[in-house]
């Protein structure tokens, strides 16, 4: 009973929403509802620091809230819009970015249970990613764009990569099926890994071996991030990774490289001596 009156265990509510929350403890549970705490306190603290006008989710690192719901039909776009409202990605991403997810998420869904034969699908919501699982056939998202009759599912994939460039999109096979994840990169050395399909170096850049053997042992990877320490990368260190892809037979892998900033000539160097790999530029914010 002390536990349950803690000021730790209080969450503030109108009537209304309170007796939504009391009645349907499967959808708002206690670590749902202490993630939108967590949020609502950071966000006001950041308030006392930014105007009104900012976007918070543009000068700081917000996390999201964990959730997950699980999808068994097709017209499911109500329900995945429910579960982004729950873990407010628009308030930590950016309204943005959460519409540009929702609308690939309705289209990997649907592609699962009507295309891929699968009978369900797990949408869960981490703290710094969204994660689309299903029992169906493995079916990599590069097949979405090389198909000639290109439809939602790659429109709403294109749309991510070319209008939201902090969002990206990973694809793994799986014992079971397919696990795509979409996360925000960030330059935060400190955080963790943003998926088993990407590799923080650490001790110092060049490690290309090590790089490229992650690479090679990871062939579920539709696509493999890299993030060098501190996102600096100089043409040594890419004269080096370029002859590791050689050497090793990994130029038909689809490898992205995270940095910090990089140089046109840095750019024109990869896009000339390694054709499969990609840029992708790091933006720096600070912890909420």
């Amino acid at each position: 009973m002390a536990e349950l009156k803690a000021i730790e265990n209080g969450v503030w509510m109108c009537y209304t929403h309170g007796k939504l929350i009391d009645t349907d403890e499967c959808t708002y549970s206690p670590e749902l509802l202490k993630d939108w705490r967590d949020l609502a306190e950071r966000r006001a603290h950041l308030r006392l620091e930014f105007s009104e006008a900012v976007d918070l989710s543009r000068v700081a690192s917000l996390p999201l809230a964990r959730a997950k719901i699980d999808l068994f039909e097709p017209d499911t776009g109500h329900r995945i819009e429910g579960f982004l409202r729950a873990s407010a990605m628009a308030q930590s991403w950016g309204n943005d970015e959460a519409l540009g997810t929702r609308d690939l998420l309705i289209e990997l869904a649907r592609n699962a249970l009507t295309h891929g034969r699968a009978t369900g699908i797990r949408l869960e919501a981490t703290v710094d990613s969204i994660h689309l699982s299903d029992d169906g056939q493995v079916f990599p998202l590069k097949e979405l764009l090389r198909s000639a009759g290109k439809r939602g599912g790659a429109a709403a994939l294109e749309a991510i990569s070319t209008m939201h460039d902090q969002l990206v999109v990973f694809h793994r096979a799986t014992e079971n099926g397919n696990l795509v994840t979409i996360t925000r990169i960030e330059m935060s050395p400190e955080s963790p890994a943003l998926s088993p399909c990407s590799f923080r170096l650490t001790g110092g850049w060049p490690n290309a071996t090590s790089a490229i053997e992650f690479v090679e042992s990871h062939g579920e990877c539709e696509t493999v991030f890299l993030f060098p320490t501190l996102g600096i990368l100089s043409y040594s260190d890419l004269f080096k990774l370029s002859d590791e892809i050689k050497q090793r037979g990994m130029s038909g892998r689809d490898i992205v490289l995270a940095m910090q900033a990089h140089s046109a000539g840095i750019l024109n160097f990869v896009e000339r001596e390694m054709p499969n790999v990609r840029l992708v530029e790091l933006k720096r914010r600070p912890p909420a």
